[in-house]
């Protein structure tokens, strides 16, 4: 499984593909997705915006993030952890 569990939970969500070059993409059943953002190694957030299903990632040096999506009301749904190359 290319996906890191961070937080030992069933995943909702897919992230693909990890590592990630120029493009990450998500696949989830779940609606209420909301926004999705991206932090650094050192707790700086380099993204955050509107969910889709694909995100440009190009801009991102080389390196571990986690991914956090977020739903109604800005609730934490998830996390994930992905490289960058």
């Amino acid at each position: 499984d290319a996906v890191e569990n961070v937080n030992n939970k069933e995943k909702y969500i897919s992230l693909y593909p990890n590592p990630a070059g120029e493009d990450l993409y998500f696949k989830t059943d779940l609606k209420n997705i909301k926004k999705v953002k991206i932090i650094d190694g050192f707790g700086q957030v380099v993204l955050f915006e509107k969910y889709k299903t694909k995100l440009d990632i190009r801009k991102l040096v080389q390196g571990s993030y986690f991914v956090l999506f977020y739903g109604d009301k800005h609730t934490l749904i998830e996390t994930h952890k992905f490289l960058k190359h």
